[in-house]
C-alpha cells in the first residue's frame, strides 16, 4: 500500500476573500489577480449600485452586519483602499 499525502488548499484571508468579492461586484470585472492592496476603490470602477452589492456579499459571507450609514465606511468607500476595506471587514469580525 501507498502512502497518500493530500496537498492542504490555503485558508483564504479576509483580505483574499475581500479581493474576490471585490472582483465579482466591480462592474467592470476586474480579475482576482489584478486587484492589489494599495489599490483606491474608487479606481475599480465601481458604482453606488456595485457597491451596496459588494457591502450585501460581505455581510453575507463574513456573518456580519454593515451600519451603511457609518462615517468610516463612507470615508473608506470614496478615498479608501483595499486593504483599507478588508481591514474595516476585519474590525467588524473581531467585534462579532
Amino acid at each position: 500500500m501507498g502512502v497518500f499525502i493530500r496537498k492542504k488548499e490555503p485558508i483564504p484571508t479576509v483580505k483574499d476573500t475581500v479581493k474576490e468579492l471585490l472582483s465579482d461586484a466591480s462592474g467592470c470585472g476586474y480579475l482576482v489577480e489584478a486587484i492589489h492592496d494599495d489599490d483606491r476603490l474608487t479606481d475599480l470602477h465601481m458604482d453606488s449600485l456595485d457597491k451596496v452589492c459588494l457591502i450585501m456579499e460581505c455581510e453575507s459571507h463574513f456573518n456580519i452586519h454593515i451600519n451603511d450609514e457609518d462615517p468610516e465606511l463612507d470615508n473608506i468607500l470614496q478615498y479608501g483602499t483595499v486593504k483599507d476595506f478588508s481591514d474595516y471587514i476585519t474590525k467588524l469580525r473581531e467585534s462579532c
